[in-house]
């Protein structure tokens, strides 16, 4: 595989409503991470303003608000 120069993206995780509140979501975006940096040096991903959750997923997986909705997780 060749690494894109911009990084990887990880789009439109999600869970089924009677499956949230396990952790599911951040043990996914986490895996998800891991397998992307195989290949990347760095990851971008956005979610909506008040998508709070998704907030706390990037945060608990290392990522920094960098602009009012991407958040970018330094390798």
């Amino acid at each position: 595989m060749t690494p894109d120069p911009r990084g990887a993206g990880i789009h439109m995780l999600g869970v089924r409503p009677d499956r949230r509140g396990a952790g599911l979501s951040r043990a996914l975006h986490a895996h998800l991470l891991a397998v992307a940096a195989e290949a990347h040096s760095k990851h971008a991903g956005t979610t909506d303003y008040d998508n709070h959750a998704m907030r706390r997923i990037f945060e608990r997986n290392g990522a920094v608000l960098v602009e009012q909705k991407q958040f970018v997780r330094l390798s």
